[in-house]
This record gives C-alpha cells, structure tokens and sequence, in this order.
C-alpha cells in the first residue's frame, strides 16, 4: 500500500511559500571589539617594534621616557633632562661629572655658560649622531663639544666653519677661534685674512678682533693690502675699542689705544698725495711726525708690499719724532735658504784662505809641508 502525505492542503500551502521566500543567509559586519584601558596601554608599550637602536635612543630622548639626570641650562636655568647611560657612553667629562669621584653632586646640575638650544642641539648629536644647525650656531656648538671631548663633533663643525669662511666674517672667525683656543680653525681663518686682507680688514669683524691678534696681522709681511688700507682699519678698530669701553672717540684716544700697533704700519709705502688727503688730516700724527714723513719721502725711495715674500724688507716706523723717518727690517730674523748659507761660508772661507798666502808671500815665509811639521813634532 502505498504512503502517502499526511500534510493537509493548508498545511502543503503554507510549506512552499516558506521554502519561496528562503533567501542565502548574508553576514553582518562584525562590530570592532570594544578595548579597554589596560589593552591600549598595553599596545602604546610596543612603540620599541621595528625601531633600530638609534631610532629607540631619539623617541626616549624626544618623548622623554626614563630620563635619569636633570640639567638647569643657560642664565635662565631652563631644565633638560637625560640618560645617564647615553652621556657616559658618548663623553668622559660627563662620565666624570656623573661617575667619578668629584662629580656633581648638586641636582639639578647646573650648566649656565651653554645655551639651552645649543645644549638640545648636542644631545641630539650624543643620541642619534644627528648634527642639523645654523650658520650662527655652530660656533657655539663647537665651545660645548669641545668642553665635553666631542672629537667628532669638533671635526665637524670645525669642517663647516672653514667652508663658510668669507671675507665679511673672517675676522669675525677668526675672534672666534681665537677665543675657543682653536690652533687649526685660527690659521685656516688667519690665512684667508692674509690672502685677502683688501676686503677683510674693511668688515665690521675687524673691530672684534683682540690686539694680539691686530698686531699679528698686521705684522705680517705676507698681509696682501695697501698700506692706506691698514691705516684706516687700524683707526676704525680702535674706534670699535673706544665703543665697547664707553669711552669718547676723540684722535688722542686713538693714538693711546692704538700705541705701538700704529708702527706696523709701513707710512713710506704710502703715496705723498694720500698721505695728505687721508692720514694726515686724522690727527693721528703729530706735526713734526707729518713733516718727518714728507722729508722721508723726498730723500728716499718709496717700498711697497709688492713683493710680500721678499726678505728684510724694510718699513718706516713711528717710535718718535726723530726716528719716525727711519727705516728698519720687518723681520728680526730672516730665513736664508740652505744653498746660500753653504755658498756664503764657502765664499768666506775662500777669501780667508787666500788672504792668509798672500800674507805669506808678502812676508816671504815658505809654509812647511804638514809631513815636515809632523816629523819635527816626533
């Protein structure tokens, strides 16, 4: 016998219009998983992921994460703060100043003579080797790698220095190095001033330079400027002292100032014509000086630094109203070359020998052989 359904019509009905209006299930989109506080503090602590060490060091440094050490930095006392184990490990002044026996012990520590973006400048430089500065900048990033032992950072701004040099700033550079103690940086900046002293001894720099180094340069026969030139810096450097000194800028307190430098200045090599127009009517000069001049120049012939590397080349010198005319060697001690110290000995002992037979020949004294003179001697 055969089954059949035993689904009344209704129910039949009811079976196809749910299996009509079946649809494919469709996915609702997840909502995000709701994090609370600890699980977000635990994915800020991974900030160390796909970092090199140098990479670590900056974000410690700019984020300011464990910092052990407190620094008070410039006049104002601005604080900054760093590892000790970044220091130490860069520099032996701070490995003394935080390790050894006569380190700080005052916290914060103070350091008054850097200023504060200087000082940010060399951590930068100590955490991740990074050296980004201004032109103005760099002098005062030398003193503090210098201070701490920065040898490589010395190198650098040193290099830098030496490549902005122009002759606007030399002499301005040249104060600097003078006043870091920088033996390489003062003859790099000494030599361009040489070189190119026209221009360099008329920047406003000039007025900064210390008198040692004035006379140095001055004094040097190599110094490629007109003599009228080194009048006039010399004048207007010390017009710069009388300012910084407050002092009333008056010819006698020129001539105090300037005192024993004014001798360097080789007044014969300058024309009679811009002598009058320019020296002498700065009042610098005494009278009887300016007439000794024009009696020099009439009886003399007028030396110029044409020939900067001649040797014993002789300059006027004003030490007093008699010896102002008077002419004497720029170099105490002139350099002669090998060859003609050997030619000038062989020379004179030449001369020596031959003015010791003619003697001989004179008095009609025959010389023994030296053979004889032994035998007899035995």
């Amino acid at each position: 016998m055969e089954s059949k359904s035993t689904f009344s019509p209704d129910c039949q009905d009811i079976a196809k219009h749910i299996i009509a209006a079946k649809k494919p299930r469709v996915m609702s989109p997840k909502k995000p998983p709701i994090v609370t506080t600890d699980e977000q503090s635990v994915t800020m602590a991974y900030w160390q992921d796909g970092k090199t060490l140098r990479d670590c060091s900056r974000y410690m440094l700019e984020n300011q994460i464990g910092c052990d050490v407190t620094f008070l930095v410039g006049q104002k006392g601005q604080e900054i703060r760093a590892h000790k184990f970044i220091l130490i490990s860069r520099s032996p002044v701070f490995q003394a100043m935080l390790c050894g026996p006569l380190g700080e012990k005052q916290t914060p520590i103070p350091i008054p003579d850097i200023e504060p973006h200087s000082f940010g400048l060399i951590l930068r430089y100590m955490y991740y080797d990074a050296m980004i500065a201004k032109k103005d900048q760099i002098s005062e990033i030398l003193y503090a790698a210098k201070k701490y032992c920065l040898s490589n950072l010395v190198k650098i701004c040193r290099d830098k220095l030496s490549k902005w040099i122009t002759t606007d700033n030399a002499c301005e550079l040249l104060h600097q190095a003078l006043m870091l103690d920088d033996s390489t940086l003062v003859r790099q900046c000494q030599s361009f001033v040489l070189k190119n002293g026209e221009l360099c001894l008329k920047s406003a720099g000039m007025g900064k330079l210390s008198r040692d180094c004035v006379t140095k340069v001055f004094e040097a026969d190599d110094l490629l400027a007109n003599e009228l030139t080194l009048s006039n810096a010399l004048v207007n450097w010390a017009q710069a002292v009388c300012k910084r000194l407050k002092e009333n800028v008056t010819s006698a307190k020129i001539r105090e100032i300037l005192g024993d430098m004014l001798y360097s200045v080789r007044f014969h090599a300058i024309s009679p014509e811009d002598f009058a127009k320019h020296v002498s009517v700065s009042d610098i000069l005494s009278k009887d000086e300016i007439i000794s001049f024009f009696s020099f120049t009439t009886e003399h012939v007028k030396v110029s630094r044409s020939s900067p590397q001649s040797l014993g080349e002789p300059f006027a010198v004003i030490k007093d109203v008699t010896g102002f005319a008077q002419a004497s060697l720029s170099r105490t001690h002139p350099q002669f070359s090998i060859p003609v110290v050997l030619i000038s000995l062989y020379l004179l002992l030449s001369i020596s020998v031959g003015y010791f037979f003619i003697n001989l020949a004179h008095q009609h004294i025959t010389p023994f052989p030296v053979s004889c003179v032994m035998l007899q001697a035995r």
